[in-house]
């Protein structure tokens, strides 16, 4: 009896692996705290199939790509401040840590150039 050979298992089983580890890439991208969690993610598998003139044999090349979530942007809060002698400065509003209080915490500003 024939057995069917499924399209995963051609060259070798190198189609079944390519499609694997872009899953795997998928799923740490699923995972990546810095991506979107409800983007959508996707994999995408190209056969491509091209017969000879006589049509007796073809060729067959597989193509596994992947469409992850982008990185989504790091943001921050910036305070706008006028210093001494008018200077203006900004300072990054930093979140606070649930539980802890503290009133002397050094702060890091950014002296603005003047215009």
């Amino acid at each position: 009896m024939n057995e069917m050979l499924s399209v995963f298992e051609m060259a070798g089983g190198d189609i079944r692996r390519r499609v694997d580890e872009a899953m795997a890439e998928v799923i740490r991208n699923c995972m990546d705290l810095r991506t979107e969690a409800a983007k959508d993610r996707k994999i995408i598998l190209t056969i491509k199939v091209r017969p000879d003139r006589t049509r007796t044999s073809v060729s067959v090349s597989a193509d596994v790509n992947t469409r992850l979530a982008p990185d989504a942007p790091a943001e921050t809060g910036l305070s706008i401040l006028t210093g001494d002698e008018g200077v203006v400065m900004i300072v990054e509003d930093v979140p606070d840590i649930p539980g802890q209080m503290g009133f002397d915490a050094p702060t890091k500003m950014m002296r603005l150039r003047e215009a």
